[in-house]
Protein backbone atom coordinates (compact mmCIF):
# COMPACT_ATOMS: atom_id res chain seq x y z
CA UNK A 1 0.00 0.00 0.00
CA UNK A 2 1.45 3.35 -0.95
CA UNK A 3 0.81 6.75 0.52
CA UNK A 4 -0.81 7.57 -2.84
CA UNK A 5 -3.74 5.29 -1.98
CA UNK A 6 -4.29 6.89 1.41
CA UNK A 7 -3.36 10.52 0.92
CA UNK A 8 -3.75 13.28 -1.62
CA UNK A 9 -0.63 14.45 -3.45
CA UNK A 10 -0.32 17.49 -1.18
CA UNK A 11 -0.88 15.43 1.96
CA UNK A 12 1.88 13.08 0.77
CA UNK A 13 4.22 16.06 0.36
CA UNK A 14 3.42 17.29 3.87
CA UNK A 15 3.79 13.75 5.24
CA UNK A 16 7.23 13.28 3.70
CA UNK A 17 8.44 16.61 5.07
CA UNK A 18 7.04 15.63 8.46
CA UNK A 19 9.08 12.41 8.29
CA UNK A 20 12.19 14.49 7.64
CA UNK A 21 11.59 16.19 10.97
CA UNK A 22 10.48 19.59 9.71
CA UNK A 23 8.30 21.74 11.93
CA UNK A 24 4.91 23.02 10.77
CA UNK A 25 6.50 26.42 10.06
CA UNK A 26 9.30 24.83 8.03
CA UNK A 27 6.82 22.72 6.05
CA UNK A 28 4.71 25.82 5.37
CA UNK A 29 7.74 27.77 4.15
CA UNK A 30 8.98 24.93 1.93
CA UNK A 31 5.54 24.43 0.32
CA UNK A 32 4.69 28.16 0.33
CA UNK A 33 1.45 27.67 2.26
CA UNK A 34 0.09 28.98 5.56
CA UNK A 35 0.92 27.20 8.81
CA UNK A 36 -2.83 26.75 9.35
CA UNK A 37 -2.98 24.91 6.02
CA UNK A 38 -0.20 22.57 7.18
CA UNK A 39 -2.12 21.98 10.40
CA UNK A 40 -5.25 21.14 8.40
CA UNK A 41 -3.31 18.70 6.23
CA UNK A 42 -1.83 17.07 9.33
CA UNK A 43 -5.27 16.64 10.92
CA UNK A 44 -6.47 14.93 7.74
CA UNK A 45 -3.36 12.76 7.55
CA UNK A 46 -3.76 11.67 11.17
CA UNK A 47 -7.44 10.87 10.56
CA UNK A 48 -6.74 8.87 7.41
CA UNK A 49 -3.96 6.91 9.10
CA UNK A 50 -5.88 6.43 12.35
CA UNK A 51 -3.19 8.06 14.51
CA UNK A 52 -3.14 10.88 17.04
CA UNK A 53 0.16 12.70 16.56
CA UNK A 54 3.34 13.27 14.51
CA UNK A 55 5.30 10.46 16.09
CA UNK A 56 2.57 7.91 15.49
CA UNK A 57 2.10 9.12 11.92
CA UNK A 58 5.78 8.79 11.04
CA UNK A 59 5.99 5.42 12.77
CA UNK A 60 2.95 4.25 10.79
CA UNK A 61 4.56 5.47 7.59
CA UNK A 62 7.73 3.47 8.14
CA UNK A 63 5.89 0.35 9.35
CA UNK A 64 3.65 0.37 6.28
CA UNK A 65 6.47 1.40 3.92
CA UNK A 66 4.69 4.55 2.81
CA UNK A 67 8.08 6.19 2.35
CA UNK A 68 11.72 5.38 2.83
CA UNK A 69 13.01 8.87 3.48
CA UNK A 70 15.18 9.00 6.55
CA UNK A 71 16.95 11.95 8.03
CA UNK A 72 20.69 11.78 7.38
CA UNK A 73 22.80 12.20 10.53
CA UNK A 74 25.11 15.19 10.22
Amino acid sequence: MSSQTLLTRRQSEVFHLLALGLTNAQIAAKLVIAISTVEGHLKNIYRRLGVDNRTQAVSYGYRHELFTTRRNPQ
